[in-house]
Order: C-alpha cells, then structure tokens, then sequence
C-alpha cells in the first residue's frame, strides 16, 4: 500500500530518468528551436505532474490529490526557487485548463482545439523563460500575432504526447494500487 509521499514521488522518479522533454518530443526537424527549449522541458514536466495529479485525483480522491501536490511541490523546494517555479507552472497550467473548449469552423466544417492548445499558448505567454513570453496582458493578442508558424500547434502536440505517456505510464498502477486504498494511510506520520 503506498501512501501520498510514495504517489508524490512516483512520477518524479519516472521523470528523472528520461531525457530532456525537448529532446523526446520536439528532436523532429523543424518542430521547435532550441530557443524554446527550456519553456518546453518545464512545461512538459509540469503538464506530466498535472496529468498524474489527476489521475491521483480519481483513484483516490481531491484530498489525496492537493496533499501529492503539496509533497512535489516540497520536493521541489531544494534552492527555495524550484518550488515557487513548479507552484508557478501547475498555476498557469491549472488556469489554462479552466478556460473552456475552442471550436473553430473552417471550410471542412467546425474543429475543436484541444486542451492542450490553451496550456501551450498559457506556457508561452505567462512563463519568463519562453521567448514568447509576455508580461501585459495587452500586449498577448499582438504576441499571438507574431509568434513563429505553428510554434503553439508544435507545443501543443508535445503536450498531448506527455499526457499520454503519463496515463499510460501510472493508470493501471493507480488503479491497481486504489484497489487497497482501504487502509490508505494518506499523511505521513512525520506530518501530523
């Protein structure tokens, strides 16, 4: 049986032993600049943190879930900086995933713009380390704009394929492990 320190630490472990987000999902010539390299390692990883949170959420409930999220974002408080980074990245993601669905009528007919459209275009405007970043609001529509070709449409697929491999990777897992969730311990002793 594991408990919420052990779900935090799971996908964590998993992800140290990949390589660079950037490197495993935009190696494609002509997706993404190295110049977008670090918006997308950080928002790959944080994108596979949400995803895993949620599914954390629906094998063993929101306050599992905000108590998993709690435990990352303290493993990630090593300098003092990466916490409030990852806390700042699972915000912009968590508001980019409120925001609704896009439909889009073309010429073929009405298309719906994934999630994931909304969180790369979030990652690329709110986070500093994107060469697309913009701090006014104002000034976002005229930064969409001039934006290279497809770069939030190549980010975008980045992030569906991180989710993807994230659902994969822990749902069963998840599952499997839900099934003895009776005697889920939740809190560390330590914690209490």
């Amino acid at each position: 049986m594991l408990d919420a320190y052990e779900l935090a630490m799971l996908p964590i472990a998993h992800m140290v032993t990949q390589s660079d987000p950037f490197d495993r999902y935009c190696s494609q010539a002509g997706m993404l600049t190295g110049a977008y390299r670090d918006v997308v390692n950080d928002g790959v990883r944080g994108y596979q943190l949400y995803s895993y949170l949620a599914l954390v959420g629906i094998y063993f409930g929101e306050d599992t879930r905000q108590l998993v999220r709690s435990y990352q974002l303290t493993i990630f408080n090593q300098d003092g900086t990466s916490r409030e980074a990852l806390g700042n990245i699972l915000g912009v993601i968590e508001t980019a995933m409120e925001t609704q669905g896009v439909k889009v009528l073309t010429d073929s007919g009405e298309f719906e713009v994934p999630v994931e459209m909304n969180v790369a275009l979030a990652l690329l405007l709110d986070m500093p380390c994107s060469p697309d970043y913009v701090p006014e609001v104002s000034m976002r529509d005229a930064r969409i704009a001039s934006m290279g070709i497809d770069v939030d449409w190549h980010l975008a697929d980045c992030l569906a394929s991180a989710r993807e491999e994230m659902i994969n990777t822990w749902s069963a897992t998840l599952a499997h492990c839900n099934t003895g969730a009776i005697g889920f311990a939740g809190k560390r002793i330590l914690d209490t």
